[in-house]
């Protein structure tokens, strides 16, 4: 829903995504793992014709758990870096700060959710722990922004997995739609 909606918004964007991970979106398969390869130093842990996962790569200032790449028709068209933390309150930490620097470089979210009871205190490391890692508790911010070269609309999607993973995403909005017909998030944001 949120695509949707947000997609004409993009056009007022200050600033424009030039890919995820040093990848331009739309590059071909073969161009993208030889360029990851060739800058990053890195292969693919498991591979696929729609997918590449890396392993315990670099990911801006910090170590990723995985980057998983999704190709559609043999075109790069959404990356994730899952950014692995410690514990709850390193994770809280991790997100509020990806937040702030997305933020200070793409502007203010276009849509933002923190959804928890109200009795919940982000100190309460049981109940946010618990809550964190079942789906009860969710922390999640959106970004619609224009792609550089193409100047499509690029979904930029920032959220708390669970207690100990910060999830950040970029897709292709058009893409991702055909991809996806519902047209929907795994957390239909």
């Amino acid at each position: 829903l949120i695509v949707a909606l947000a997609v004409p918004l993009f056009l007022c964007a200050q600033h424009k995504i030039e890919g995820f991970w040093g990848i331009p979106f739309m590059k071909g398969q073969t161009e993208t793992l030889h360029l990851v390869e060739s800058t990053k130093g890195v292969r693919p842990f498991d591979k696929t014709i729609n997918q590449a996962i890396y392993t315990y790569v670099p990911f801006a200032d910090q170590q990723a758990e995985a980057i998983v790449l999704n190709f559609s028709n043999g075109k790069f068209y959404s990356g994730i870096a899952f950014l692995p933390y410690s514990n709850l309150e390193q994770v809280l930490r991790g997100w509020y700060r990806w937040k702030y620097i997305l933020t200070e470089k793409y502007g203010e979210p276009s849509s933002e959710k923190i959804e928890k009871r109200s009795f919940i205190m982000e100190t309460d490391v049981d109940f946010m722990t618990e809550g964190l890692n079942n789906g009860e508790i969710k922390y999640s911010a959106a970004w619609i922004l224009p792609d550089k070269t193409r100047n499509k609309p690029i979904l930029l999607m920032l959220r708390i997995n669970n207690a100990e993973t910060v999830e950040l995403s970029m897709s292709d909005v058009e893409v991702f739609k055909r991809v996806n017909p519902s047209g929907k998030t795994k957390e239909d944001f």
